[in-house]
């Protein structure tokens, strides 16, 4: 294999694949991850990608709400990605009321920029789609700098606790448990709890959703075997 190589801890390949039997010395894991042996019992790993960051968040979508726009659950968190106010907060839509006695009350203010996009309210934004999916990205964006800040892009690559490490995995992780509670879990903190309230576990999102391609907010593209 030419031109593979290692760069900040990401595997890239410039050139055709080439002088490997696929059926004989591929083989995947259980997050969908192709790993290769080579030269002499060497192992290298190429993700094949599931699709792009909208096939990424179709299907993170999907497992949040059955893809359903309209809708809220139990605890305040709304819409088709199930974002709180502290999610519609870090992508200037919304300024949570901080006299607030509990999270998601929906007491707060709804900002000029979300007002220019026609949301006024709980209830607009829940009929919104394009603007649910505009948060969507925006807040994946954001997460994607916390995790740059916190170093956890370090990881990928790994299998750590089980899982094996995506930029996708790391978004759907902190989309589940926020960025410092996917800290929390890649650095095996034993305090951690893996669940959310629903008893999601963090380990279900990190396999779940690897493997996409997601460099419309990462910028990191691997090579694409499929």
């Amino acid at each position: 294999m030419k031109d593979l190589y290692k760069k900040n801890s990401y595997l890239k390949a410039f050139s055709q694949i080439e002088d490997i039997n696929f059926s004989e010395d591929a083989f995947t894991d259980d997050s969908g991850a192709v790993l290769i042996k080579y030269n002499s019992g060497n192992v290298f790993c190429l993700e094949v990608s599931k699709g792009d960051f909208d096939e990424f968040s179709v299907a993170l979508g999907g497992r949040e709400s059955g893809g359903k726009y309209y809708i809220e659950n139990t605890v305040g968190y709304i819409g088709k990605y199930q974002m709180g106010e502290l999610a519609l907060a870090d992508v200037g839509l919304y300024i949570p009321n901080p006299n607030a006695t509990k999270s998601n009350s929906w007491t707060g203010t709804w900002t000029k920029k979300a007002k220019k996009m026609g949301i006024k309210s709980k209830e607009d934004f829940k009929k919104n789609p394009e603007v649910q999916e505009f948060a969507n990205k925006e807040y994946k964006i954001k997460q994607w700098k916390a995790i740059l800040k916190m170093g956890l892009d370090k990881y990928i690559g790994q299998t750590i606790r089980g899982c094996y490490i995506t930029a996708s995995g790391l978004l759907a992780g902190a989309h589940l448990k926020g960025a410092k509670g996917l800290k929390r879990f890649l650095e095996g903190d034993p305090t951690f709890k893996t669940t959310d309230g629903y008893g999601t576990d963090i380990r279900s999102y990190i396999k779940r959703f690897s493997g996409y391609n997601v460099s419309d907010v990462t910028g990191i593209s691997y090579f694409n075997i499929a």
